[in-house]
């Protein structure tokens, strides 16, 4: 390829499209690489073979594995345009200020531990929040951690099944 770009994009998700945006708005020349295709929309995506892991996005290739109370869990990456945005439920939560801070246990000898805190990503939450207009409310939840802002949009109102399931969840 003989062009050059000012900054070259892995990815087209959610994190790579953030990384995108503020680049493309100040008049960066910006390329954006995704290696899979475009998800196609029809009927059968709201099927039961409809869900992500039954896709051929969902690749076979590389394995990420973690370990959790129940085990050994291993997951694969998405390779689509808009990565695993396409199959977004609608939910952006925050880490919480103890998400960045591991128990020995989990780091072990490993030395991965965050190389900052909370603290230092919260204006990134607010913007990604702004771009991707996330409603709420703040202080419903004891243990959301501390914002900058409030949110920009009030929340949706519930269903019904939600509402029971909200109302019983307080319970």
């Amino acid at each position: 390829m003989s062009e050059h770009r000012g900054v070259v994009v892995i990815g087209s998700g959610f994190g790579a499209s953030l990384a995108a945006w503020p680049l493309v708005h100040a008049g960066i020349d910006v390329l954006m690489v995704e290696r899979g295709d475009r998800v196609e929309r029809g009927p059968d995506n709201w099927g039961p073979a409809g869900t992500v892991m039954r896709q051929p996005v969902y690749t076979e290739g590389p394995t990420f594995v973690s370990h959790t109370d129940r085990g050994r869990r291993e997951g694969h990456a998405y390779a689509c345009v808009g990565g695993p945005s396409v199959y977004y439920g609608g939910v952006s939560l925050r880490y919480r200020e103890s998400d960045f801070r591991p128990g020995k246990e989990i780091v072990t000898d490993s030395g991965a531990e965050w190389p900052f805190g909370y603290s230092e990503l919260s204006p990134y939450y607010d913007e990604a929040e702004r771009i991707l207009s996330v409603a709420g409310r703040a202080g419903e939840d004891p243990t959301e951690p501390p914002r900058s802002r409030d949110y920009l949009e009030p929340p949706a109102e519930l269903s019904e099944v939600s509402r029971r399931m909200a109302e019983a969840a307080r319970k």
